[in-house]
């Protein structure tokens, strides 16, 4: 059971991923292998207590300074020609190589949303050069992965087809390891989208009191938003707990380790009960919708507000 005044039993969330590369199946390779290991834990806990944590945003600068001092690569390659876009999203080169755009994700089941991806990256860099700042070390898939920019003088600057697509709402930030010191940056590029409430932001954040909307999303990499209820720590896991209600409550949950990384930039975790945040990830069912936390970048720290403001939060 979870500490503190909410208690709730979790069970460990089980689930696979499909063979292609989906968006949702790049995310959920990133984020969830520390549900895997919560799940291990658990198993050997019985009663596990279930955890989350967060971070600041454009909004709130308490996360401005990277996980573990990460930086955004900076080494962009000799330019290579874009010879098309394929079915999910990645840029065919010229020189036979596929390209998957780093720190970015389509968090949408809808077919829509992946064809208004396509026909972005479609018109920007179709048949123009790019240069890449990649990992030398291909993904699962064979597919370089990497920032791009358009080659010689992108006005969008660093990672400009990133910052691109995040400015139309057609993907959103993904905080992906090797790229963590880019979330400030993305999450600004992101931010006019947001605000304007264009293509995925239409239907984004997922209020965090709707579990049904959050459970439709079990497999998918999403974001949620809601002020937080209670915060507790078990023997494993500590957690962000949504609502009074265990049986169906929305969470987030992260490791102690987590937890650290996330107060080396700021944030009291343990004061965090009343804030309203923000948490990306791939949900999955754990007693109620739930989101693993690796990274202090998925999660943001919105504003504090009086209880008129919040309305009904």
């Amino acid at each position: 059971m979870r500490s503190g005044s909410t208690q709730r039993e979790m069970h460990p969330a089980a689930g696979g991923r499909s063979p292609l590369p989906s968006a949702c199946d790049r995310a959920a390779a990133i984020l969830i292998p520390l549900r895997q290991a919560v799940a291990a834990s658990a198993g050997r806990l019985r009663a596990l207590a279930l955890g989350v944590v967060l971070t600041s945003s454009f909004l709130a600068p308490a996360s401005a300074a990277p996980a573990g001092g990460a930086a955004c690569p900076e080494g962009y390659g000799a330019p290579v020609r874009v010879a098309g876009v394929n079915d999910f999203g990645d840029l065919l080169l010229a020189d036979g190589r596929t390209l998957r755009l780093a720190a970015l994700v389509v968090a949408s089941g809808e077919p829509d949303a992946r064809a208004e991806f396509r026909a972005m990256l479609a018109r920007e860099a179709a048949g123009r050069e790019i240069e890449v700042a990649s990992s030398p070390v291909p993904d699962r898939y064979g597919r370089l992965v990497g920032l791009a920019r358009l080659a010689g003088n992108d006005d969008a600057g660093a990672a400009g087809l990133q910052r691109r697509a995040l400015g139309e709402g057609v993907a959103v930030a993904l905080p992906e390891p090797g790229y963590l010191g880019c979330m400030a940056t993305l999450l600004e590029a992101e931010g006019p989208a947001r605000v304007a409430r264009l293509g995925l932001w239409r239907n984004l954040p997922i209020d965090a009191r709707d579990e049904d909307a959050l459970r439709a999303q079990a497999g998918h990499f999403t974001i949620m938003e809601g002020r937080v209820a209670g915060v507790g720590s078990g023997r494993a896991v500590d957690y962000l707990n949504f609502g009074r209600v265990w049986r169906q409550d929305a969470t987030l949950r992260m490791t102690h380790d987590s937890r650290a990384a996330l107060e080396d930039t700021g944030v009291a975790v343990g004061d965090l009960a009343g804030r309203v945040v923000m948490a990306r990830g791939v949900v999955f069912e754990a007693g109620g919708p739930a989101i693993d936390i690796r990274w202090a970048e998925q999660v943001e720290l919105r504003p504090r507000v009086t209880d008129e403001q919040a309305g009904n939060w």
